[in-house]
């Protein structure tokens, strides 16, 4: 794998605030439960009654905190048979693919990515949904650290 997909996809756990758990991968919305079944999404919906945006319920499950819908369309597509580490990598970037920003991650034109990614990840600038993000800056911070090469201006 290309080394800033890698930095890449980490940075998104990094947002969507997986990275800290135990194992990111098996992380469902509100932190509360622990997915067991790794055949598919778990179409578990969590309940997180402090969230400050939304209404507090998601399907949200996963390192990249997918959706039941967003999982479901990807598997009839054939890119993802199970819920596994590499399964959920392979969606990740498909769905980085589907918004043709996998050149500009590669290249490590950030914020060319993180626009046209942020319609997938609410975490993401500039935010698309009225959830609380994470700023470009952080997200550059983060991409670098686990070994991103931005681009020269």
């Amino acid at each position: 794998m290309n080394a800033n997909v890698a930095a890449f996809l980490a940075m998104i756990r990094d947002a969507e605030g997986t990275a800290d758990e135990p194992d990111p991968y098996r992380v469902v919305y509100s932190y509360e439960h622990v997915i067991e079944d790794m055949s598919d999404h778990p179409v578990f919906t969590g309940e997180w009654l402090g969230a400050p945006f939304g209404n507090g319920i998601s399907t949200a499950a996963g390192a990249y905190q997918f959706l039941v819908k967003t999982w479901r369309a990807l598997k009839r597509r054939g890119v993802v048979c199970d819920f596994s580490p590499e399964s959920q990598d392979a969606a990740a970037i498909e769905l980085i693919r589907g918004r043709r920003a996998l050149e500009a991650v590669e290249q490590g034109d950030l914020r060319k990515a993180l626009n046209r990614v942020s319609w997938e990840w609410a975490s993401l600038p500039p935010s698309r949904y009225g959830q609380p993000q994470r700023t470009y800056a952080w997200c550059e911070i983060r991409f670098v650290h686990h070994g991103g090469v931005l681009r020269e201006a």
